[in-house]
C-alpha cells in the first residue's frame, strides 16, 4: 500500500515539501518554450518634421529550449515612424540646400528658401530577428525594416568570460533618434537617399552583486555609419553601485548610485544631407542616484518601479557648414535629470502572463515618453508567484532562463 509522502509530517514539513515541489517548478517553468507579443509607443518632443518622433513598434515571437542547455527564438518587428510635417518656420535645414532646374517650388523656411517636404513624415517596415541563448553566449541575427529606405543587416554577440564577472559583446544596431537615423529619407533636390545610421561596436562589462548589494563598470566603443552620411566615432562608459537598505513581505527597496558619460568625435544631430539626425555631443555626463522598489502581491501581480533623479550636461561642437540656419550648432546644456519606468506582470493562470509598462524621462536633450503592453503564453505550467517572464518593452536577446 502506497503512503503519501506528507504522511507523518508536522505542519513544517508538509510546508517544506511544498515549498521544494513550488521551487522545482519554477525551475522547470524557466527553460518552458513560449510564444507571445509586445506592442508599445515611445514618443519624444522635438521640431515637428525633423527630430520630433513617435514610434510604434510590435513585437512577435516564438521561443524553444533544446536540452536545457540552448534558447532559440524567432521575433518579427513590425514599425511604424511619424515625425509630422516639416515646420517652416524652424531654423533647420533639410537635405541639399539648393534646387536644380525644373524642380517645383515647396514649402520653404521663411528664412532661406530652403525646400522643405509638404506631407507628413513617415515611414513604416517589418524587421526581425533570430535569438540563440546558452548559459555563457548569446547571439542574434536579424535586419531592420526592410521596406524603410534604407536597411541594414544586424547582429549581436556576448559572452560571459566563465565564471568571472567580465562579459564581452559585439553590436550592429540601429541608431533609432528620429526619422532620418533610424529609417533615412529621400532628398527633395536630387532625389537620393541618405540617412539610417548603424552603431557598429563593442563592450566590456565587469559586474558583480548580490540581491543585497553590487557595482557594474563598462565600456563601450561605435562606429557610426549610414547611406551618404558622414560617418562618426563614439565612446562611452559608466559605473555605478546598488545596495538593498529594505526588504519585507511586501518587497524589496535599492538605493544606488551612476556616473555616465560619452563622447562623439563630429556632431550629427542635423538634417542637411550628409547629416545623420542623432544627439551626438562631444561631451556628455550624467550623474544620478537610481532607486527601485520591486515587490509582488498576493493575487498574482507583480511589479517592478525604478526611478532616479540627477544631473546631465552636455556640451555639442560645432556642426557642418549649412546644416542650421542660425549659428554653428554649438550648446553647452546642464540641467536637472529624470527617468522613471513601471512594469507590472499580471498571471491569468499558470501559462498565461499579461504585462504592461509606462515609461518617461529626459534623456538626450528630449523628453520622452511611452507605453505598451505584452501577452505571453509559457507552455510549462509557471507558479503564479513566479514572477514576470520578461520586460514587454525591451527588445533583448531571450536568455536561456526566463526572468
Amino acid at each position: 500500500m502506497d503512503v503519501p509522502l506528507s504522511e507523518g509530517l508536522n505542519a513544517d514539513g508538509v510546508a517544506a515539501v511544498q515549498r521544494a515541489s513550488d521551487q522545482l517548478a519554477t525551475l522547470e517553468s524557466r527553460y518552458s518554450p513560449y510564444t507571445g507579443g509586445s506592442g508599445y509607443l515611445d514618443s519624444h518632443t522635438g521640431t515637428r518634421g525633423f527630430d520630433r518622433l513617435q514610434r510604434f513598434e510590435a513585437d512577435l515571437e516564438s521561443s524553444s529550449v533544446f536540452g536545457d542547455s540552448v534558447r532559440f527564438t524567432v521575433a518579427t518587428h513590425p514599425v511604424l515612424l511619424e515625425s509630422g510635417i516639416p515646420d517652416a518656420s524652424s531654423n533647420y535645414h533639410f537635405g541639399s540646400t539648393s534646387r536644380s532646374a525644373g524642380t517645383p517650388a515647396r514649402l520653404t523656411t521663411a528664412t532661406t528658401g530652403n525646400p522643405l517636404p509638404t506631407v507628413d513624415q513617415f515611414a513604416a517596415g517589418y524587421g526581425g530577428e533570430l535569438q540563440i541563448a546558452s548559459r555563457l553566449v548569446q547571439g542574434s541575427v536579424g535586419y531592420s525594416p526592410y521596406n524603410f529606405p534604407v536597411a541594414h543587416a544586424l547582429g549581436s554577440l556576448a559572452a560571459q568570460l566563465g565564471s568571472l564577472p567580465v562579459s564581452l559583446r559585439a553590436y550592429r544596431e540601429p541608431v533609432m533618434d528620429t526619422l532620418l537615423s533610424y529609417a533615412g529619407i529621400k532628398d527633395l533636390n536630387s532625389g537620393v537617399i541618405w540617412g539610417g545610421v548603424v552603431a557598429t561596436g563593442g563592450s566590456l562589462r565587469l559586474a558583480s552583486g548580490t540581491g543585497l548589494s553590487g557595482f557594474y563598470a563598462s565600456i563601450d566603443g561605435q562606429e557610426l555609419t549610414g547611406r551618404n552620411v558622414s560617418s562618426n566615432t563614439k565612446i562611452d562608459g559608466g559605473a555605478g553601485a546598488y545596495f538593498q537598505v529594505f526588504r519585507d513581505q511586501n518587497g524589496a527597496l535599492k538605493v544606488g548610485v551612476n556616473l555616465t558619460a560619452m563622447h562623439y568625435d563630429h556632431n550629427e544631430r542635423y538634417f542637411t544631407f550628409g547629416q545623420g539626425g542623432y544627439f551626438s555631443p562631444a561631451s556628455f555626463l550624467l550623474m544620478n542616484a537610481p532607486i527601485t522598489w520591486e515587490g509582488a502581491t498576493s493575487n498574482n501581480v507583480s511589479y517592478l518601479l525604478n526611478g532616479s533623479l540627477g544631473i546631465q550636461s552636455f556640451q555639442d561642437s560645432a556642426a557642418q557648414a549649412g546644416s542650421l540656419i542660425a549659428g554653428t550648432g554649438v550648446q553647452s546644456v546642464t540641467g536637472a535629470s529624470y527617468d522613471f519606468h513601471a512594469r507590472v506582470a499580471y498571471h491569468l493562470n499558470q501559462h498565461w502572463i499579461v504585462e504592461g509598462f509606462v515609461d518617461a524621462n529626459n534623456a538626450r536633450d528630449y523628453n520622452n515618453a511611452a507605453g505598451g503592453f505584452g501577452v505571453r503564453y509559457v507552455m510549462r505550467p509557471l507558479p503564479l508567484n513566479g514572477g514576470p517572464t520578461g520586460l514587454a518593452d525591451e527588445r533583448v536577446v531571450r536568455t536561456l532562463e526566463i526572468p
